[in-house]
């Protein structure tokens, strides 16, 4: 039995290696935010804008473009990019008050300028800026409901409530939600409110399934370890520490969109996953050198958490702060189940004679595939 499992781990990291790249550009969610409720409506969007041409949608091989290349674009270019940004919103969303299905309008407020002032994001990445707008046939008491087609398609957040009480719904493909209700008195709506549950799943999925160099990573620190006590005590530090940065970022106290070499994060994210798994094979104890490593590896990884989550939340707002916190706990336990996840998967086997040999195997796998992602990152980022 533990060859087997073993022998099921080795391969599944092992393919890790022929993997899509780990930079590509695929899109999770989209983040939108619910600005005016009632008679008359409008959503706005963040939106990736790479995201909307079929060229770059979902390639694993292409890199997010920066703010820099959307500025370089001709007007031809700008033109494609809104009539594609139009079509694939008409084609993925819709909107009902009720039964009754609404019309809408798709603007771009970035081009009323010139040359046009598109939005400067944590991550440095191109964004422009949407505009969803359309009336009520009526002011009849009814819930205004959006809808996202079935398919391969992102998560949709959509952000409602007024600043220090704003609210997340997320929508998965062939979902809908009810984001206001009119209330039949002139153009009064009520906001329908979410959890905070929402964006604690967005901070999960961010780790599970989506994270596969975080999950790696974690996985590392149990192969030097199978105790709970250094186990919590590793996934603690590295959860505060990420916790600075993405508070610091949030904040706008740290601004990645202006840091010249912003590039080499999510390189140096790769990198800490090869040290720690390489750490493994030269010792089984625990140390406060680890510890520390940890720590400043857990900075890294909350700067490139936060670029990831740029277009969910304002910054410098207190609600924005809040949600990125509720996030971080998402994130942290997601860590705690693959920690448990692995301490039960080799609980009857961990005393054998074989794990240690197991356990060094496993770590230079991950280092490999550290390595690995680091080089290609650097080269898609370079390149």
């Amino acid at each position: 039995m533990p060859r087997l499992l073993s022998i099921l781990c080795l391969v599944i990291l092992g393919n890790v290696l022929l993997a899509p790249p780990a930079t590509g550009h695929i899109v999770k969610q989209l983040f939108f935010s619910l600005e005016e409720p009632g008679k008359s409506w409008e959503i706005k969007a963040t939106f990736d804008a790479a995201y909307a041409l079929p060229e770059f949608r979902n390639d694993a091989n292409a890199p997010q473009p920066e703010r820099k290349w959307l500025l370089k674009l001709t007007e031809t270019d700008h033109l494609k990019l809104r009539n594609e940004t139009e079509a694939y919103l008409k084609n993925v969303l819709s909107f009902t008050h009720g039964t009754h299905a609404l019309s809408y309008q798709i603007s771009f407020p970035d081009y009323l300028s010139d040359p046009p002032n598109f939005p400067s994001m944590l991550n440095g990445g191109a964004y422009i800026t949407v505009l969803i707008q359309g009336t009520l046939p009526s002011d009849r008491p009814n819930d205004f409901n959006i809808h996202l087609r079935d398919g391969p398609l992102p998560d949709f957040i959509v952000a409602t409530g007024p600043g220090d009480n704003r609210f997340y719904h997320v929508i998965t493909p062939g979902d809908s939600a009810t984001l206001f209700k009119t209330t039949g008195t002139g153009n009064k709506a009520s906001i329908q409110k979410a959890s905070m549950f929402g964006i604690l799943t967005t901070g999960y999925r961010h780790v599970i399934p989506d994270g596969l160099d975080h999950l790696l990573f974690i996985l590392a620190l149990f192969l030097m370890s199978r105790r709970w006590q250094p186990l919590l005590t590793q996934s603690l530090v590295f959860t505060a520490a990420h916790s600075i940065t993405l508070g610091l970022a949030a904040s706008g106290a740290i601004q990645l969109s202006r840091w010249p070499g912003s590039w080499v994060i999510e390189p140096i994210i790769a990198m800490s996953i090869a040290v720690v798994a390489a750490e493994n094979i030269f010792t089984s104890k625990n140390s406060r050198h680890r510890l520390t490593l940890i720590f400043l590896f857990g900075l890294i990884h909350g700067l490139g958490f936060a670029g990831s989550l740029a277009t969910a939340l304002d910054q410098g707002s207190h609600t924005s702060l809040a949600a990125l916190a509720v996030a971080n706990l998402g994130v942290e336990l997601a860590q705690v189940t693959i920690l448990a996840g692995a301490w039960i998967v080799t609980i009857k086997w961990c005393h054998s004679d074989f794990y240690p040999k197991f356990r060094i195997t496993a770590s230079a796998i991950i280092a490999l595939v550290g390595l690995f992602w680091m080089v290609e990152r650097v080269y898609l980022a370079l390149g």
